[in-house]
């Protein structure tokens, strides 16, 4: 399974999450997103063009996709991942 988290850097339980993925060793592609309480941590992406690229708007963090599905929440992701 790959796990696709685009995130903030000051979004707490998106960094939690990515830990528990990464403890779990599960395949894990992190992707930071601008956040404006840390302008100078590298990022990847802005929030627009991660709306660009998925198609959709999104009011919170983290962006959540397991093997190209999206999840709206961590507790979501973690009893889909915890399934297989």
């Amino acid at each position: 399974m790959l796990v696709v988290v685009y995130s903030i850097a000051s979004c707490i339980p998106s960094n939690d999450f990515v830990d528990w993925c990464r403890l779990h060793d599960l395949n894990i592609d992190y992707r930071r997103v601008y956040d404006s309480q840390f302008p100078q941590i590298n990022y990847n992406y802005t929030m627009k063009e991660i709306e660009a690229l998925l198609g959709r708007k999104f009011h919170r963090f983290p962006v959540i996709y397991i093997d190209g599905k999206f999840c709206p929440t961590i507790s979501d992701a973690k009893g889909i991942l915890d399934a297989h």
